[in-house]
């Protein structure tokens, strides 16, 4: 049975026809005739009977001007929920709970503020008002609860980190052999100080402005362990003591290699990491070392070499050197002496590139000098190759500083004490410190750590303790999309699933939700995570 529309003259006519066997052959007879077609759909007729027939089958149809959007909300947050409760983390609050006198959901206010760090990256009072976008997220939460949470997270910031870390480490099986630690800073548009935020040394250069300053420790598969929030103006290298004491009471970890760059490096730190049990592998400055080390550096003898064999050119050679340095404890009145190794390299590449960046700066140099600006009271950048007079006056380009650079090209430094260690593992794992680096950015960018809206030290660390959290869930989804063969960055994870959205329809006095199209990463999101995906229309049930 179908409906058929066959032409007359001037008019197009509807009927209901069915198909029958006659002596083997398919026939037609017409079981209705349901009139004009023109005049069917010029009064609404035919959508009318459409409509009751669907009806009768089970079906549902809707007539356009019957259906209203209500509302547009996001699921997306869906994906972190299924994260949130495998790391159990509503538990941990739970536990944490019982000690205060807070009587709101603190549980669910924790993870919608989470989520929306997550996907919005809005203020607190931003959050607060958009939380009627959110599918089947509780919308009561009032604007003073979201601040209490800051102070709750600020409070129990240790218990919850301690616990996030035996998690990760039951869960996931978190190597801990080697543990990247590095600092960064976060600054405010102010220029007033308190317990917390302060003046520093700002990697954004934003020197007339307080900051606070972030280390982070995270494990060689980008996993964070932890994390410590100093005063805006401690040095970088002091902050490193935090971090063991934490590796090794809270953390219990016996046995780790730490991996830092050169803003960490000093025999005082070296000092500090050896007393905890601990190894290094650190970034040596050979350009500020004693001649005995420089020698070494140029001498030829002992060097390993890899030749390009088309070629014949040096591509890249290295070689390790046994090392001994002392630290003297002042307040103690002790030294200290210890033996390591540090393994020199020089790469083509590597010597190409500094020449390029030196060249850019000898042209800036002269270029200021071409522009009369007769000053450089800090020989940092370009400054570095003036020649100055004891007022700072610049005199000339100071060639010799160049020729003293130009020796170094292509060289480098790794100080290490780990001697079970073969040059490749030291060099592969020095050269992970790029996954810290990223951690800083995603924390900086997608989850737009900063601007900071808050004043107050304990606002700013419960601030700081919310972003770890999600700085965790992002990165457990990210590395759990990667072991299924997905490889999406933070920011595509974002846009996807921000794309997850639904529009609440009302339509003859009932509700619906119509999902709309989403991007294609959202549904593979979904798969991994084993999220049951909407419907293209679902019935509301009141």
């Amino acid at each position: 049975m179908f409906v058929k529309v066959t032409k007359s003259k001037n008019f197009s006519y509807v009927q209901l026809v069915e198909s029958f066997r006659d002596k083997g052959k398919i026939k037609h007879r017409v079981l209705l005739n349901l009139g004009r077609l023109d005049l069917l759909t010029e009064n609404n007729q035919l959508a009318k009977i459409s409509k009751k027939l669907l009806e009768l089958s089970g079906e549902q149809c809707f007539i356009p001007e019957d259906i209203k959007e209500i509302s547009r909300l996001k699921y997306g947050h869906l994906a972190y929920k299924v994260l949130w409760d495998k790391l159990d983390i509503g538990s941990i609050v739970d536990e944490l709970l019982k000690k205060t006198k807070i009587t709101f959901n603190l549980i669910d206010t924790i993870f919608y503020l989470t989520a929306n760090r997550l996907l919005e990256s809005s203020s607190k009072k931003k959050a607060y008002e958009r939380q009627n976008n959110y599918y089947q997220l509780d919308s009561k939460i009032k604007l003073q609860h979201i601040y209490r949470s800051l102070d709750f997270l600020s409070d129990k910031k240790e218990n919850i980190e301690s616990y996030l870390f035996e998690k990760q480490r039951d869960l996931f099986h978190m190597s801990l052999d080697v543990v990247f630690y590095d600092v960064t800073t976060f600054h405010y548009e102010s220029q007033k100080s308190d317990d917390l935020r302060d003046f520093g040394f700002s990697k954004a250069n934003k020197i007339n402005e307080v900051q606070v300053v972030l280390g982070l420790l995270i494990n060689n598969e980008g996993r964070p362990v932890g994390y410590e929030l100093f005063e805006g103006n401690i040095s970088e290298g002091k902050t490193i003591v935090s971090s063991l004491e934490k590796l090794q009471s809270r953390f219990q970890i016996e046995k780790v290699i730490i991996v830092a760059d050169k803003a960490m490096f000093s025999y005082k730190n070296l000092h500090l990491i050896r007393q905890s049990g601990f190894d290094y592998i650190v970034s040596s400055k050979i350009k500020n070392a004693g001649k005995s080390l420089q020698d070494e550096v140029f001498d030829s003898v002992g060097y390993i070499d890899q030749i390009d064999q088309e070629t014949g050119e040096l591509l890249h050679c290295y070689k390790a050197i046994e090392n001994e340095f002392t630290w003297q404890d002042k307040q103690a009145n002790t030294k200290h002496k210890y033996k390591d190794r540090i393994l020199i390299s020089w790469s083509s590449l590597r010597a190409y590139n500094d020449n390029k960046k030196r060249k850019r700066l000898i042209e800036r140099a002269e270029k200021r000098l071409k522009e009369g600006n007769k000053n450089a009271t800090q020989k940092k950048g370009a400054a570095r190759y003036f020649k100055t007079d004891h007022q700072s006056k610049i005199i000339e380009i100071d060639q010799e500083k160049i020729k003293q650079d130009e020796k170094w090209d292509g060289y480098y430094a790794v100080q290490y004490s780990g001697k079970e260690l073969t040059h490749q593992q030291i060099m592969e794992q020095y050269h992970q410190l790029w996954k810290i680096e990223e951690s800083f950015r995603i924390m900086k960018t997608t989850m737009k750590t900063r601007p900071i809206f808050h004043w107050t030290p304990k606002r700013i660390k419960g601030h700081f303790m919310l972003s770890f959290i999600a700085f965790l869930l992002e990165r457990t989804l990210e590395i759990k999309l990667k072991k299924n063969g997905i490889n999406l960055s933070p920011e595509k994870i974002k846009e996807s699933l921000n794309s997850l959205q639904l529009s609440e329809l009302e339509i003859e006095n009932k509700r619906y939700y119509l999902k709309s199209k989403n991007l294609s990463p959202a549904n593979k999101i979904l798969r991994i995570l084993k999220i049951k995906p909407f419907k293209n229309i679902t019935s509301i049930e009141e």
